[in-house]
């Protein structure tokens, strides 16, 4: 069974266990970065995707996620979510994986497309070829409507990107050439 499944599978009991995978994997990465659990419910009851699925799998009966169900995730979710992480790729940090500490429209996106921002960066693309790119996968368009209530992707992110986690991720190439 993939890393994933594992985590939908142990996630079914309850509140956090309803909602998207991309959640859970931000969720995640908050608590094992060592977030403050109220900090942690405020922003999960402001996603509006939050909001939604427990509306659609509660029935109204229940309007938010509480610290009992935060404390209930990170005793088996979590756990699972790090074991997974520590197999996915042996030998890769698991904040090259998951974007821990940005807060941007393109830290939020999915390691596989922030990967192939990073490639396109490194092979010379331009970044008005980049931006509409980025702006016509679904995936980034998902992203973009759960977090930044579907704000498009604009050149200043990009830019931003690049003085960021663009410069983590040259820097975690070079580690990588240089141990080899």
């Amino acid at each position: 069974m993939r890393g994933g499944a594992r985590l939908r599978q142990a996630a079914n009991w309850g509140k956090i266990g309803s909602l998207p995978f991309s959640v859970l994997l931000d969720l995640c990465a908050r608590m094992r970065r060592g977030d403050n659990a109220a900090d942690i419910l405020s922003w999960l009851n402001a996603l509006p995707i939050v909001r939604t699925r427990l509306l659609a799998q509660f029935g109204g009966r229940t309007k938010e996620i509480r610290s009992d169900d935060l404390a209930k995730w990170r005793q088996s979710g979590l756990q699972i979510y790090l074991r997974h992480q520590a197999q996915a790729a042996p030998g890769v940090p698991v904040s090259a994986k998951i974007s821990l500490h940005r807060k941007g429209k393109i830290a939020r996106l999915p390691y596989q497309i922030r990967h192939e921002v990073n490639q396109r960066l490194l092979d010379g693309k331009s970044g008005r070829s980049i931006v509409a790119w980025l702006n016509g996968q679904q995936a980034v368009l998902a992203r973009l409507d759960m977090y930044f209530d579907g704000s498009r992707i604009n050149a200043q992110n990009l830019s931003t990107w690049k003085r960021g986690g663009f410069q983590d991720f040259l820097r975690a190439l070079k580690t990588t050439h240089e141990c080899a």
